[in-house]
């Protein structure tokens, strides 16, 4: 995802998450890729970026039954953590 079109929000105002009710579910790599996705992102947001701390929250739901738009979002998140890879908490004594 380093090579993605980095974006500067965390989620798209026009995409809702709900809970999937298509016919059609993705086979277990599908879910496992997705499943790994999220937890990527946890260990992200406990280390470095907590305001990941909602959007992360959301696509965890539909950890057992993900959509194609949930994907979608996951990748975003991805693409946001490309954009702030670079800034960091620091934590040190006032002057």
């Amino acid at each position: 995802m380093l090579d993605c079109n980095p974006v500067t929000t965390l989620a798209d105002p026009h995409i809702q998450l709900e809970k999937n009710t298509s016919d059609i579910e993705m086979s277990v790599d599908e879910k496992h890729k997705y499943q790994s996705a999220v937890r990527s992102l946890m260990y992200s947001m406990l280390g470095n970026s907590p305001d990941l701390a909602y959007a992360v929250s959301k696509v965890s739901q539909f950890s057992l039954n993900p959509s194609p738009t949930h994907f979608t979002a996951v990748k975003r998140l991805f693409k946001y953590l490309v954009v702030t890879f670079t800034q960091r908490l620091y934590y040190g004594r006032y002057r």
